[in-house]
């Protein structure tokens, strides 16, 4: 592959992009992508931002990050979990949710939120 201004991982969802390996699925998971250099990490959620159309899972030792595009998501999770909301690249229009210790619904988030399950 060319490109030696991109990252591995930019290089590996175009491979599997080009060869049409997902089939029409948009579920990624990686593993080993957090916990290093914070650099590298950002350098992995940037290839989230530029693949809208996938729904993009970070596996690592100490947590999970998910990456979703904008629209209606279910995620379950295990009682007295953290849940961070970070709006990426623009603000979200809407965030509501429901089974939190603290459920919200708000509009026009603009920075992080830290919620208990």
């Amino acid at each position: 592959m060319s490109g030696q201004d991109n990252t591995d991982l930019d290089k590996t969802l175009d491979y599997f992009e080009s060869i049409d390996i997902w089939q029409s699925k948009s579920h990624v998971m990686i593993t080993g992508a957090n916990g290093g250099n914070i650099s590298q990490e950002f350098a992995n959620y940037n290839s989230c931002w530029s693949r809208p159309h996938r729904q993009i899972a970070f596996i690592g030792d100490t947590g999970i990050i998910l990456y979703l595009a904008p629209g209606k998501h279910t995620i379950h999770a295990a009682k007295d979990l953290k849940c961070g909301i970070l709006p990426v690249g623009e603000p979200c229009a809407e965030i509501t949710t429901t089974g939190l210790k603290w459920d919200l619904s708000m509009s026009g988030a603009r920075s992080l939120l830290s919620l208990p399950l």
